[in-house]
């Protein structure tokens, strides 16, 4: 026996969708980084590579890239 669960396209433009503050939203966004950053420098670490290396948020467009 199959079931196939679906949900119609009326129905579920009528769910509330939360979220976050645009600030909430960022600060999650620089922890998330921050932790990409350590993670990044364990495995460094870990690979015994001597390359000093981080992930920073670009303000101008919220993204999270790697700085050497």
């Amino acid at each position: 026996m199959t079931i196939v669960a679906s949900i119609r396209t009326k129905a579920m433009l009528q769910l509330p969708v939360l979220l976050p503050s645009i600030e909430e939203q960022r600060r999650i966004g620089d922890l998330l980084c921050a932790l990409d950053s350590r993670i990044g420098a364990r495995h460094q670490v870990v690979a015994g590579g001597r390359t000093r290396a981080w992930r920073t948020r670009d303000p101008a467009d919220g993204e999270c890239s790697l700085v050497r």
